[in-house]
C-alpha cells in the first residue's frame, strides 16, 4: 500500500492490460493487481506504525451502495471496533476499477481479533447481502517493510 499526498488523477492507460501485465511479468510476479483508492471514511486512532492489517474488499450494486455505506460506517465499523483486538478502520472507494470498496482494519495481532464472542456476533453483511456483487477477500497482512 502506498499513501499519496493529494488526489492524483488516474491516467486511463495505467489501468489497461499492457501496463498491468507487461513490466511486472518480467520481474517474476504471478499475480499483480493495482488499484487507486480514495478514502471515504476513517474511525479509530490510526497507529503510528501499522503492523497487522485485515483487508476486506467488496463490490456493491449501485442500487444498494448508499444504504451499504451508511450501515458500514454507522453500524458495522463501530461494532467491530468495540471487539477485542480491533484498533482502527479506514474505508476507500476504488477510482479505477473494482472491487468497489476496500476496508483496512488495524489489528493488535493476528489471533485475538478473530477469537472473541463479540467479533462472532458483529461479523457479517446483515441485510446488504442481496446487493453484493462479489466479496473479494478477507485477508490478514503483517507489515514487512516501511518506507519513509
Amino acid at each position: 500500500m502506498y499513501e499519496l499526498d493529494d488526489d492524483v488523477p488516474v491516467e486511463p492507460h495505467l489501468s489497461e492490460a499492457p501496463f498491468r501485465a507487461g513490466p511486472f511479468v518480467a520481474r517474476g510476479l504471478r499475480s499483480y493487481h493495482a488499484r487507486t483508492w480514495r478514502e471515504i471514511y476513517q474511525s479509530g486512532p490510526l497507529p503510528a506504525s501499522r503492523e497487522w492489517l485485515n483487508i476486506v474488499t467488496v463490490d456493491v450494486e449501485d442500487a444498494g451502495a448508499q444504504a451499504f455505506n451508511r450501515w458500514y460506517d454507522e453500524v458495522h465499523v463501530p461494532e467491530i471496533l468495540t471487539c477485542p483486538g480491533w484498533i482502527a478502520n479506514a474505508r476507500y472507494e476504488c477510482v479505477d476499477g473494482e472491487p468497489r470498496y476496500l476496508a483496512v482494519y488495524d489489528l493488535e495481532d493476528d489471533e485475538r481479533p478473530f477469537s472473541s464472542s463479540e467479533w462472532q456476533a458483529a461479523v457479517g453483511w446483515d441485510e446488504h447481502v442481496e446487493h453484493l456483487r462479489g466479496f473479494h477477500g478477507f485477508r490478514i497482512y503483517r507489515q514487512v517493510f516501511e518506507c519513509g
